[in-house]
């Protein structure tokens, strides 16, 4: 008789190897503790006047403790122990008095020094449905819930589960999107490069990539409207989307890309995308000869890059065409100058100009501070900082280039 049912896949069927794989997918064991998780059960040992609380991961044999308020263990033997329990019915279990419980009376967390009496654990799912882990509070004195005690207990169980599934979807996502960057930075000869991407959120829609072409080095920044994985979404398409451009837009008889026919190319393949949801990107393309100095551009309603002198002197290049997903149809064009030697050249989203206050005097500061900060990675590592520091409501990203003398 030939198989058709799960096992003939390979498929787990009992409930502990599909616990299992469905712990293995949330890749949060060994992970360090996160204050969105301790904020939790240091809120629950508050509220109860409880001596400890835990959000606990069933990894195999093993409780592991994502987050523990009330003693310093990561981990802990699954069984016997209340939590094993909770890990094998599903169910929630509140134990009034362990001391007088036959199920638990004889643990050791119960006859030891620890001396439990009360706990409450609340089973935790992932998307599929599969239990976990749980939340629990322990006491060492008998109780019972009031109606609204336990029902606080359901809310605060209820908060632990939603940060564990966005946890797990946020984390990959910015480890998705943190690889979809650039790696190796390009070797400039005479030129110096560094890039940064600081997400208001954990991942957002702002992005940089560079590639090396046959004559120097090209450069983009975009930033999609919004914030969040929404936009991350579409900024990965975007980015795809303008490599698929950069290789199909024919050259000029000397080889060199035209950018404002790859803009139009990479409108080609987005529009349609961002105008059935209502979502427009701002796009600055940049190609560096770097035998020359001479700077191609292309802008589509960004207008955020500054050339900087050695004594904080700038100027603001920009260009007057709209944005990618205004318009059906667009056209953009090309515009050109020159990076001197000493010279910087900013390419950054409105995260750092709104940094700074949004108004025309941002560019004079950050002007000021490339100037403070000559070293491309040093200055990259300052915007970063200040990014984090001051919790930026946008995303803040920066390519810097500089000429050496």
């Amino acid at each position: 008789m030939v198989q058709s049912g799960p096992e003939a896949w390979g498929l787990p069927q009992d409930r502990l190897s599909r616990r299992a794989r469905a712990v293995a997918g949330l890749e949060i064991v060994g992970t360090p503790p996160e204050e969105r998780f301790d904020r939790i059960t240091r809120m629950a040992r508050l509220m109860f006047r409880a001596p400890i609380a835990t959000i606990t991961i069933f990894d195999g044999d093993t409780a592991w403790f994502k987050s523990a308020d009330g003693f310093d263990g990561r981990q802990a033997p699954l069984s016997p122990v209340f939590c094993s329990t909770t890990a094998d019915t599903g169910e929630r279990l509140i134990v009034e008095n362990a001391a007088e419980d036959r199920r638990f009376r004889n643990l050791p967390g119960v006859t030891g020094k620890a001396h439990v009496r009360f706990y409450a654990g609340e089973p935790l799912v992932d998307t599929h449905g599969e239990v976990v882990g749980s939340f629990c509070i322990y006491d060492d004195r008998p109780r019972a819930f009031r109606p609204d005690e336990l029902e606080l207990f359901q809310e605060l169980a209820a908060w632990a589960q939603a940060e564990l599934i966005e946890r797990t979807d946020l984390a990959r996502a910015k480890e998705v999107q943190e690889a979809l960057l650039p790696g190796r930075t390009p070797h400039m000869p005479g030129y110096e490069l560094a890039a940064t991407c600081t997400p208001s959120f954990n991942v957002g829609g702002d992005y940089y990539d560079w590639a090396r072409t046959d004559y120097g080095t090209a450069l983009g920044v975009a930033d999609v409207m919004g914030k969040g994985s929404a936009a991350a979404i579409m900024g990965a398409t975007v980015r795809a989307a303008l490599r698929t451009a950069s290789e199909l837009t024919e050259r000029d008889r000397d080889g060199r890309y035209r950018l404002d026919k790859v803009m139009s190319g990479l409108a080609r393949i987005v529009t349609g995308d961002l105008l059935r949801t209502n979502i427009f990107v701002t796009v600055f393309l940049a190609h560096l000869d770097e035998s020359t100095g001479r700077v191609d551009f292309a802008d589509a309603g960004h207008g955020f890059c500054l050339v900087v002198a050695p004594d904080g002197g700038f100027r603001r290049i920009s260009g007057t065409d709209l944005p990618l997903g205004i318009e059906p149809r667009g056209s953009w064009s090309q515009g050109s100058f020159t990076l001197a030697p000493s010279e910087t050249m900013l390419i950054f989203s409105d995260g750092l100009f709104d940094l700074f206050g949004g108004a025309d005097d941002s560019l004079r500061h950050i002007a000021l501070l490339a100037t403070e900060h000559p070293d491309p990675n040093d200055l990259v590592d300052t915007i970063a900082g200040l990014a984090t520091a001051a919790t930026s409501v946008d995303d803040v990203t920066a390519i810097v280039v500089r000429r050496q003398p």
